[in-house]
């Protein structure tokens, strides 16, 4: 993976990291065909930050999903 980008809030102090799509594209195509955990691990974002990236991935048409038991397994789109 690429190094993480952080990013300071200048009012709050917070610190927050943000990840490119490439970051996320890289982790499906490793892992190919890959579960959100695997992405998520890879990246080392949330659950939640994983999916939600994924699923805008797809409607740009980079990915694709497919129900797999229980799971969503992602692809990259060809």
């Amino acid at each position: 993976m690429r190094d993480t980008n952080f990013k300071q809030d200048s009012d709050t102090g917070l610190i927050e990291r943000s990840y490119d799509d490439d970051d996320f594209l890289e982790a499906v195509s490793e892992n190919e065909p890959a579960t959100t955990k695997e992405v998520m691990d890879a990246v080392g974002c949330s659950r939640k930050g994983a999916l939600y990236r994924l699923r805008n991935l797809e409607d740009e048409a980079m990915l694709k999903s497919k129900e797999a038991g229980t799971s969503l397994v992602w692809m990259v789109k060809a």
